[in-house]
């Protein structure tokens, strides 16, 4: 849930800018890195391209899902 809602973010972030924003651009609370952060046990990456965005949540056990801007929400192998 909290991928989707980082993506809903972009995707407001890049109907008023024209682009897609870091973790500082568009998250509601202060973050210290525009790529990546911490929380609820989770470390959120971020990685935008010229055609995308991909966000990438990994937990303490290592298990990881990924979105992208197609809105799919996917395990990581």
């Amino acid at each position: 849930v909290v991928l989707l809602n980082m993506l809903g973010l972009e995707a407001v972030h890049k109907r008023r800018t024209g682009s897609y924003g870091s973790f500082q651009d568009i998250m509601p609370v202060p973050v210290n890195s525009p790529t990546r952060f911490d929380r609820g046990g989770y470390r959120y990456d971020l990685k935008i391209e010229s055609d995308g965005v991909t966000m990438m949540g990994t937990s303490g056990n290592g298990r990881a899902l990924q979105v992208d801007d197609s809105g799919f929400v996917t395990y990581v192998d």
